[in-house]
């Protein structure tokens, strides 16, 4: 049992090497520079906010990957075009990110939102 979570983590830990590896090349940055960030961004905050207010009260793994992923995401897109953050506060895609970031920390139930 433990090997096989050691292997997946290896895996795992090679994956996200040979993505850098391939984003740190021209062709990453041709590929990085084709995606329209405000609109990847306006769909990532809407399917976190959909499962944020989910009536079920068990997150599902499928979720909780979900949530992650998408998370992960955005965040790399912020950090790679902050203005991105400035659009998201000043409301352009969604309905009111004080809205999005308060009901994230205080009603949620998925606990990586939180």
């Amino acid at each position: 049992m433990v090997s096989d979570k050691s292997e997946k983590k290896e895996e795992e830990t090679k994956s996200k090497t040979l993505l850098q590896t391939l984003l740190e090349g021209p062709k990453g940055l041709e590929l990085v520079e084709n995606v329209d960030l405000d609109a990847l961004q306006i769909k990532l905050l809407h399917i976190v906010s959909i499962l944020m207010k989910s009536e079920s009260k068990e997150e599902t793994l499928e979720e909780k990957l979900i949530v992650d992923n998408a998370l992960n995401l955005w965040m790399a897109c912020v950090m790679y075009e902050p203005r991105l953050f400035d659009s998201f506060r000043e409301n352009k895609g969604i309905a009111s990110s004080d809205d999005f970031i308060l009901y994230g920390l205080l009603l949620c139930p998925i606990e990586k939102i939180r």
